[in-house]
């Protein structure tokens, strides 16, 4: 079964399948696909990221359950929007999550602060505002 929404002009689409695990037992999976350009099963874990022109630049808050192919589809210019417009590409701050819907959550609550407590946030873990992406693949 798939369903197809459309909200604010995003799309958002919901598949649900069902299947016998090896206990035979029936299990339920959904996977949800919506703007922060993910499939996501509800007990996958997540991050939440900010990403920097530069020390004090424009920020970027995002959400993603794959933090190294998502900050790298930043970087590469990969998707239209803010922040290729703006090249917010260096990864400053991030937070990871052992449930997706919790990252979420708090991506929204993050995304509504005042720019000084992003800031303060990025500043208490990556003080020289280095780009942490590098520590990602090493």
């Amino acid at each position: 079964m798939l369903d197809d929404f459309r909200t604010n002009g995003s799309r958002l689409s919901l598949a649900s399948s069902v299947g016998r695990d090896d206990g035979g037992e029936v299990r339920r999976q959904i996977l949800l696909a919506g703007r922060t350009g993910f499939w996501s099963h509800p007990k996958m874990g997540g991050y939440v990221y900010i990403l920097a022109s530069r020390k004090h630049g424009t920020l970027y808050t995002g959400v993603t359950a794959d933090l190294e192919r998502r900050i790298g589809e930043h970087r590469e210019g990969l998707m239209q929007g803010f922040t290729r417009k703006y090249g917010v590409d260096r990864l400053v701050w991030y937070r990871d999550y052992d449930d997706i819907r919790d990252a979420i959550d708090d991506e929204k609550r993050i995304k509504k602060w005042r720019r000084k407590w992003k800031l303060d946030l990025v500043e208490a873990m990556n003080p020289d505002w280095n780009d942490l992406y590098e520590t990602l693949n090493g």
